[in-house]
C-alpha cells in the first residue's frame, strides 16, 4: 500500500517539475529581456555616479544601449496582432468555388485577410524582388537605399525616390504616418524599427500583403486577386502574381483594369520575371505566359449572385464562424441558382396579368441537407415588390402544406394506414364548424385521397386523435419560432393557423425523405449536423408514398420521375405554397405578395404548383441522372396486405373487391370490414329476416353507411341501397344486436353549455345522432325522460334545465348510445 502511494507521489512530482520547466523556458526570453533592461538601468546609475555621462561617447553608448534594450524587451512581451483594429471583407463562394459576392470592410475598402502560408511563392518573393530585395536582412530600414534616395531626391532634386522598405511602408500604413517630409521619414524609420522589434519578418510581410493598396478601394493581395482575376490568392498564376506586384508602388496609376496604362505594367512585370529566373531558373519555361493577354475584371463588375442567400450568410453568426481566411465556402450551386432564377422571372412575366408578381424558392439536397438554390424574391432590386425582403426566412401561414405531418403522426401512432376510411362530412367542434376549400364534402374518403385532395374535416379529426400537443412538439423540433400553446390555435392548427418559413418547411419535408430523421439545413461547408429521429422510417415513407398520387397540373405528367408533393393556400388567398420531394431534392415554392394583400388567383394549384413543376423540369435538364428516380421501401418494416375496396378495413367474407396497401406490423389499425354485411331477405315478402333460412330467405350484400355519410351521398345525388324493413312479426330484441348503435354528435362531449339568464326562456339545446343506414328514427331521453325524436343525422331542439344530465339516443331497432350534458345558467 505504502509503495503504491510513493509511486503515485513520484509521478505527480515529475509532472509538476515538467510543467514548471516548460513554463520557465517559455518565459526565458522575457526574463532575459528584463534582465538586459535591468542591466542597462544599473549601468546608467553607475555612469551617473562616476560622471561618465559627461563624456559624449559614453552618453551615446548609453542611449544606444537603452534604445536597443527597449527594443529587445518589446520583442518578447505580450502584444496585439499586428493588424489589430483592421476590419476585413468576407468572400462568399458557391459549392464549386465560384465567387458569389465579396463584402466591403467596415471602412468601405475591399480587404480580404489571407495568411502568408496561403499566398503563392510567386506573389511573396516577386513582391520582395520588386520592392525590397534585402527585406530579410535589414533591421527595418535600408541605409544604402536611404542615402541613395536622399542624394537623388534632395541633393540633385531629380525624381522622387522613396527608399522605403516593406517594413517602413507597413509602419506608414498602420500608424498613418505622412512620410513626404524629412521629419515624417524619420518618424517612419523609428516606427519600422518598432515593428521589427515587436514582430517577426513574416508577420510584417503578411501584414503588408494584406493592407497595401492595389488601386481603387482595393487593399491586400487577397481582395485584389479575387476582384481582378476571380481566383483565390493560392491559385494565382505567375503572370497574375507579378501583375499584382507592380501596383503598390503607384496604385492610382497602375490599375490593371485601365487599358491605357496596361503596357507600362507589362514592362514592369517582365522586369520582375528577368530577376525571378536568375533566382529560380526552373521557371524559365513560363516566359511565354508574359506574351499572353491578361484577363482583368473591372471592380465595378463584381459578382453579386444569390443576394438573399449571401445576405443570410453575412448575417449568420453560425456561417461566419465557419469562415477561414476571410472566405466562406457555401453549399449553393450557382448553376442551379441561375436556372431557377430564370424560371421564376419567366413565370412572373407570364403570370403578371393575373396579379402574380412575386415568388420564392428553396432547393435542398436532402441527402446532404445542403441548400443548393435560394431565391428570396423574384427580383432583389425591384422596390415595387419589396424585392429585398427575404421570402424564404419570413414567417407566413402555410395553409394546408403542413397536413402531411398530421398524417405522418397518425401513421406512426397506428391510427390510420394509407387506405383507412375517413369521414369528410359536416361536423361541429364545439361552436366551430369547419368547411373544405370547395365548400363541399366527399363523404367516406380514403386517407390517401383525403391528404392529396387536402380535405379539412379528416385532417382536423386526425389532429384531435394524434393530439395537438404531439403536432406542436414536432414543429418545435424543427425549431419553428413563436409557437403558442395548443389552446391558442385549436383546430385551425392544421389548416394554416400558425406561421412558418419556407426554410422550415423544407427542413420538415427533408425529414420525411430522410426516413423521419430531423436535421439542420446546411448553408456552408464543413459544419456538423445534428440528427434527431422524430418519426419512424415506415411512417415517413408511407406519408411520401401517399403524396406521390397527388394529381399533377396540366403539362407536368410528362416528368419521368416520382414527385411527392403537397400544396397549401393561406387564409384570404395571401400565400400559395407547393412543397415536395423529387430525386435527391426537396423543393419549396411560394407565390404571393410581401404586403399580405390577398388575391383569389393565389390558390396553390394555380399560382405555385405550375412554377414548382417548371423548376423540377429545369433541374432535370441540369442533372439528368435524377430521371426515373423514386423512393423504395427497401428493408423497412412494411407489409403489403389486401383491404376491402369499399371501406379500407381487412376484408370479411362478403367484400366483393379488395385493394393492396401497406401496413406497419404491430402498429397499423387492424379492423375487419363492417360496411359490407349480409342481409337475409324473405323470398315471399321481400322484407328483412333476422335469420338465414335457405328455404325461405336469400342473402343480399348491402353497404351499411352511417346516416351522416348517407346524407352526403344524397346531397351529391348518389343513390345508395338501404336494407328493407324487418318482417312485421320480428321482435325488437331480436334485431337490436345487429348493426352499429347510434353515435351522438350533439351535444358534444366534454363541452359545458353556458346560457345567459335573460335567454333562458328561449334557449334550446341541439341533439343530433348518426346511425346505421337501416335505422329510420332516433328517440332521445334526458335522464330517462323522453324529450323527442329526430331522423338520423337531423337536429332535435329541446329546452333543458341547468345541471348535469345523462343523454340517451335509441334508434328504432333498439340500439342505443349514451353521453353526458352539462348546462350552466349565468347572470342570475
Amino acid at each position: 500500500m505504502g509503495k503504491s502511494i510513493f509511486i503515485r507521489r513520484l509521478f505527480c512530482g515529475v509532472a509538476i517539475c515538467k510543467t514548471a520547466a516548460r513554463r520557465f523556458f517559455i518565459c526565458l526570453p522575457r526574463i532575459a529581456a528584463s534582465a538586459a533592461a535591468v542591466a542597462v538601468a544599473v549601468a546608467a546609475a553607475v555612469a551617473c555616479k562616476f560622471g561618465f555621462l559627461k563624456k559624449p561617447f559614453f552618453k551615446f553608448v548609453l542611449i544606444a544601449a537603452c534604445f536597443f534594450s527597449v527594443l529587445l524587451a518589446a520583442r518578447f512581451f505580450p502584444k496585439a496582432p499586428i493588424l489589430n483594429g483592421y476590419s476585413f471583407s468576407t468572400a462568399i463562394f458557391d459549392a464549386n468555388g465560384k465567387l458569389l459576392r465579396i463584402s466591403a470592410a467596415k471602412d468601405g475598402q475591399y480587404r480580404l485577410f489571407v495568411p502568408l502560408s496561403s499566398m503563392p511563392k510567386s506573389l511573396k518573393y516577386g513582391t520582395l524582388l520588386y520592392e525590397d530585395r534585402f527585406f530579410y536582412f535589414h533591421p527595418g530600414f535600408n541605409p544604402a537605399a536611404l542615402v541613395k534616395g536622399f542624394w537623388i531626391s534632395v541633393i540633385k532634386k531629380q525624381r522622387a525616390v522613396g527608399a522605403s522598405t516593406i517594413s517602413m511602408q507597413t509602419a506608414r500604413i498602420i500608424y498613418g504616418i505622412n512620410s513626404s517630409s524629412i521629419r515624417g521619414k524619420i518618424k517612419q524609420i523609428f516606427a519600422a524599427l518598432w515593428l521589427e522589434a515587436r514582430y517577426s519578418k513574416d508577420d510584417i510581410l503578411e501584414a503588408y500583403l494584406n493592407i497595401v493598396p492595389y488601386g481603387y478601394n482595393i487593399e491586400g493581395a487577397g481582395a485584389a486577386s479575387l476582384i481582378y482575376f476571380s481566383v483565390k490568392p493560392k491559385d494565382l498564376s505567375i503572370l497574375e502574381s507579378f501583375s499584382l506586384c507592380v501596383i503598390p508602388q503607384n496604385p492610382n496609376f497602375r490599375r490593371l483594369s485601365d487599358a491605357r496604362i496596361r503596357e507600362r505594367t507589362e514592362r514592369m512585370r517582365k522586369l520582375i520575371f528577368k530577376k525571378w529566373v536568375k533566382k529560380y531558373p526552373q521557371d524559365l519555361d513560363k516566359e511565354n505566359y508574359f506574351n499572353m493577354p491578361l484577363l482583368v475584371r473591372k471592380p465595378g463588375k463584381l459578382p453579386f449572385y444569390a443576394p438573399h442567400f449571401t445576405d443570410r450568410i453575412l448575417n449568420s453568426s453560425t456561417a461566419l464562424s465557419s469562415k477561414q481566411e476571410g472566405i466562406i465556402n457555401t453549399t449553393l450551386n450557382l448553376s442551379l441558382q441561375k436556372v431557377i432564377e430564370a424560371k421564376i422571372k419567366s413565370y412572373i412575366d407570364r403570370k403578371s396579368s393575373l396579379g402574380i408578381n412575386n415568388a420564392s424558392a428553396i432547393l435542398v439536397n436532402y441527402k446532404t441537407m445542403e441548400v443548393a438554390a435560394y431565391i428570396g424574391s423574384a427580383d432583389f432590386f425591384d422596390d415595387a415588390i419589396e424585392g429585398q425582403v427575404n421570402g424564404l426566412s419570413a414567417y407566413r401561414s402555410p395553409g394546408s402544406a403542413m397536413k402531411p405531418f398530421i398524417y405522418a403522426l397518425a401513421l406512426d401512432k397506428g391510427i390510420i394506414h394509407p387506405l383507412t376510411l375517413l369521414k369528410d362530412t359536416p361536423k361541429h367542434y364545439g361552436i366551430f364548424a369547419p368547411e373544405n376549400a370547395d365548400k363541399d364534402f366527399l363523404g367516406p374518403v380514403f386517407a390517401k385521397r383525403a391528404l392529396t385532395q387536402s380535405r379539412n374535416i379528416p385532417a382536423i379529426d386526425l389532429l384531435i386523435k394524434v393530439t395537438p400537443e404531439s403536432f406542436i412538439e414536432l414543429l418545435k423540433k424543427a425549431e419553428i419560432a413563436n409557437l403558442k400553446t395548443t389552446d391558442y390555435y385549436g383546430s385551425s392548427l392544421i389548416i394554416g393557423g400558425f406561421e412558418i418559413s419556407a426554410e422550415k418547411i423544407a427542413r420538415l419535408y427533408a425529414m420525411l425523405a430522410n426516413g423521419g430523421i430531423m436535421q439542420n439545413l446546411k448553408f456552408t461547408k464543413g459544419l456538423p449536423n445534428v440528427r434527431e429521429r422524430v418519426l419512424s422510417p415506415e411512417a415517413a415513407f408511407l406519408t411520401l408514398d401517399m403524396l406521390k398520387d397527388n394529381v399533377r397540373p396540366a403539362g407536368a405528367d410528362s416528368i419521368d420521375l416520382e414527385i411527392y408533393w403537397k400544396t397549401g393556400t393561406s387564409y384570404a388567398y395571401r400565400d400559395a405554397w407547393t412543397a415536395g420531394v423529387f430525386g435527391d431534392y426537396v423543393l419549396v415554392v411560394w407565390a404571393g405578395k410581401f404586403n399580405n394583400e390577398g388575391n383569389q388567383t393565389f390558390t396553390a394549384r394555380q399560382a405555385a404548383a405550375p412554377l414548382f413543376f417548371e423548376i423540377i423540369k429545369a433541374v432535370l435538364l441540369e442533372d439528368q441522372s435524377l430521371i426515373g428516380s423514386k423512393l423504395e421501401a427497401g428493408n423497412l418494416n412494411l407489409r403489403e396486405v389486401p383491404v376491402c375496396a369499399v371501406c379500407g378495413d381487412l376484408p370479411n367474407a362478403f367484400c366483393a373487391k379488395t385493394l393492396k396497401t401497406y401496413f406497419i406490423p404491430l402498429k397499423s389499425p387492424i379492423n375487419v370490414c363492417n360496411v359490407c354485411r349480409p342481409v337475409y331477405i324473405d323470398k315471399k315478402t321481400g322484407l328483412r329476416s333476422p335469420y338465414y333460412d335457405p328455404q325461405k330467405t336469400k342473402t343480399v350484400i348491402y353497404e351499411f353507411w352511417s346516416s351522416e355519410i348517407l346524407s352526403v351521398f344524397e346531397a351529391a345525388g348518389i343513390a345508395q341501397r338501404t336494407p328493407p324493413k324487418f318482417l312485421p312479426d320480428v321482435e325488437i330484441n331480436e334485431v337490436s344486436s345487429y348493426g352499429t348503435p347510434p353515435q351522438i354528435i350533439l351535444p358534444a362531449r366534454n363541452i359545458s353549455y353556458v346560457v345567459r339568464a335573460r335567454d333562458y326562456e328561449i334557449e334550446q339545446t341541439a341533439f343530433k345522432a348518426d346511425s346505421d343506414s337501416d335505422a329510420k328514427a332516433i328517440f332521445w331521453f334526458l335522464d330517462d325522460k323522453y324529450i323527442g325524436q329526430s331522423k338520423p343525422g337531423e337536429v332535435l331542439l329541446a329546452k333543458t334545465q341547468s345541471g348535469v344530465f345523462s343523454v340517451k339516443a335509441v334508434d328504432d331497432l333498439g340500439r342505443s348510445a349514451e353521453s353526458k350534458l352539462k348546462v350552466e345558467i349565468i347572470g342570475r
